[in-house]
Formats: structure tokens, C-alpha cells, sequence
């Protein structure tokens, strides 16, 4: 077992999707599991055993859960992953020989974007985001995110007061130089993008825009729901 590494993994509460995500990260075979929610649930008790997992009853909104739940991680790495996020088998390779190099203590990695359908809207999406990634080196926090505590607390974390946004803010303090793509990806659930792909594309580069403009991840947050 990697007694280094951490999973912190947000959710609302219990959804379909959540345990192919605690099914793709407990082989990576991860000392903890530490799963995120607002609420207790009924399901989860069957699937933390299943999967070995830690439930904390927390923060509701992604930065105050990423926060709190990397709080009470005990690995020297961490990986945050979102609850519709399903790694790939080659995921474990990469994570070992990542955290297993000295030299990435300073930096962070994420995994290549990639939806669970494979049309043609889905295909543009994941190009979309590949050039997002090149040219703004920007990925988002459905693409994951390793980080040694080292590196997260020199870098003040994320913000306990960011519904949204979280990700944004801290990718733009760690900085290009100091990211890492892994080729395997990170499976995203294509359901929220089903029959309005346009639509929330073109939501989430507002949402982006009116960050940079100095609107409140707050008030972006009402504007995304």
C-alpha cells in the first residue's frame, strides 16, 4: 500500500456514479479514502466498507470540502478527485512514479480530461480542454489534482470561502512551470453535459470570464446553478 497518499473525494451526497470513482481509486490502493458530504447518507455506509473508505460529515461547496477533507488526511500526497471521476487501470503507475521522484515534492499533477462518450460533442469537449490546458495551462478539478502537503500548504490551500472557482485560484498559484500532465485520464461523467453541450460550455467560459473580472466566486456560484 501507498501509506503516502491520500484521496480526497467531495460529493453532495450519494449518486449513481459514486462508486466507480471509489472503485477506480481504491486500486490505487491508497492508505485512505476520505469521502466529503454535507449530509449523511445510508448508502455510503455499505460502499465505505466495500471500499475501505473514511466518511466526514463537512463544508458543503467544493473548496470548503477540498479543504476540510484534506484537514484531516494523513498521507504526505494528495489526490483530489471529483465523485464522477473514474481513474484509468494506468492512473496507479503514474501516481507512484510521480510521488516517488524527490524533484515533485515542488509540483503538482493532473490527468487528461476525458468523458465516458465517445461522439463527436464529446470528442470537441476533450479537445476544447486540451487547449485550454496548453495555452492557459488551466485544468480544471474534474481532471484531478496531485499535490505533495508540502507544496499545498506553502501554497495556503484552497479557499474555504470559494463554492466554485476553488480550482481556478489555486491552479493559477501553483503556475505552469511547476504543473504536470499524466497521459492517463481522468473519466468524467458525461451526464451533466447530456443535450446541452453548447450551453454549459459557453457557461463555464462566462463563469471563467466574470472571475477574471472580479466577480465573487460567490455570486458565480448563483449564476452556475
Amino acid at each position: 500500500m501507498n501509506k503516502n497518499l491520500s484521496i480526497v473525494i467531495p460529493t453532495l451526497g450519494y449518486h449513481s456514479l459514486l462508486e466507480s470513482t471509489l472503485q477506480s481509486a481504491a486500486k490505487i490502493q491508497a492508505a485512505e479514502i476520505i469521502v466529503v458530504s454535507p449530509i449523511e447518507d445510508g448508502y455510503f455506509e455499505e460502499l465505505f466498507t466495500k471500499y475501505n473508505c473514511s466518511f466526514l460529515i463537512g463544508p458543503k461547496g467544493r473548496g470548503p470540502a477540498l479543504a476540510f477533507g484534506e484537514k484531516n488526511a494523513t498521507g504526505d500526497w494528495i489526490l483530489f478527485l471529483h465523485s464522477d471521476t473514474v481513474l484509468s487501470p494506468l492512473a496507479a503507475s503514474e501516481i507512484s512514479t510521480f510521488t516517488h521522484n524527490p524533484k515533485n515534492i515542488e509540483r503538482a499533477a493532473y490527468f487528461t480530461f476525458k468523458q465516458d462518450a465517445s461522439d463527436v460533442k464529446s470528442w470537441l469537449l476533450e479537445y476544447l480542454v486540451a487547449l485550454r490546458c496548453l495555452v492557459l495551462a488551466m485544468p480544471y478539478g474534474d481532471q484531478g489534482l496531485l499535490i505533495s502537503k508540502k507544496l499545498y500548504h506553502h501554497l495556503k490551500g484552497f479557499r474555504e470561502d470559494y463554492p466554485m472557482m476553488e480550482d481556478v485560484d489555486f491552479i493559477l498559484k501553483i503556475g505552469r512551470r511547476r504543473l504536470h500532465r499524466f497521459k492517463s485520464p481522468a473519466i468524467t461523467s458525461s451526464i451533466r453535459y447530456k443535450n446541452r453541450y453548447l450551453k454549459r460550455i459557453l457557461r463555464n467560459a462566462r463563469c471563467l470570464f466574470l472571475y477574471f473580472a472580479g466577480t465573487s466566486p460567490k455570486e458565480i456560484a448563483k449564476i452556475y446553478e
